[in-house]
């Protein structure tokens, strides 16, 4: 009889190669990742405000930071499920949530800012602020229409809505579209940026019509 000793150091390493080769494991650390990339806007945010280098208009700056943070973030949401499909690696089906969530954090961090350090939760000046600017009113569009869309990503309504869940989801496309013509009414001159994320942004589009026309032509 053949007696195979097996090291603990094998042992140890044949159960961690079989965790990095699981699903699960892997989408816990592609999310854990980016979720640490996503934060380093976030730090560099904060270091920049407690060393004094917001510009002269630290509020304008820090709105305008997570603004941006949150219409890149978007689009790498919209970008995921394409480049799945180019390439097929589900990594990117991993991180459309996360990069959905952190959209929605960066969003809830420029409404804040707006709301309570722009205009110190005065009512009457944020009234007239959202109906005298279109920006900022189609910005509050955007913001109210992403609200449902991170409350119900999860696996809890996924099961509840059903079908439903897709319809709520598709809301992306209007929110990403309003965000980026908020982005285009509040600047006053150099309307590059803005146009630039408006051109990926018709490219993502456009990419989906053209699959979406190409599975209808083989019914």
């Amino acid at each position: 009889m053949i007696v195979n000793f097996t090291t603990p150091g094998k042992v140890f390493s044949g159960l961690l190669i079989g965790s990095f080769n699981s699903i699960k494991f892997r989408k816990i650390l592609s999310r854990s990742l980016f979720y640490a990339v996503g934060l380093i806007p976030f730090l560099l945010l904060i270091l920049d405000f407690y060393s004094d280098r917001l510009t002269a208009e630290p509020i304008q700056e820090a709105m305008h930071r997570t603004g941006k943070y949150t219409l890149v973030l978007l689009l790498i949401t919209l970008s995921c499920t394409p480049l799945k499909h180019l390439t097929g690696i589900k990594v990117f089906l991993y991180l459309r949530k996360t990069a959905g969530l952190l959209s929605f954090s960066y969003a809830t961090l420029h409404a804040v800012i707006f709301f309570i350090f722009d205009y110190g939760l005065d009512f009457f000046f944020i009234k007239e602020a959202l109906f005298e600017k279109p920006y900022a009113l189609m910005g509050l569009f955007s913001y109210i229409l992403l609200i449902p869309l991170a409350a119900t990503s999860n696996h809890f309504f996924m099961r509840r809505l059903g079908k439903f869940w897709k319809n709520i989801h598709s809301l992306i496309y209007v929110l990403t579209a309003a965000g980026i013509f908020h982005f285009i009414w509040l600047v006053k001159s150099d309307y590059r940026i803005p146009l630039m994320y408006g051109l990926v942004f018709v490219f993502l589009m456009a990419y989906r019509v053209l699959i979406f026309i190409k599975k209808n032509s083989k019914l």
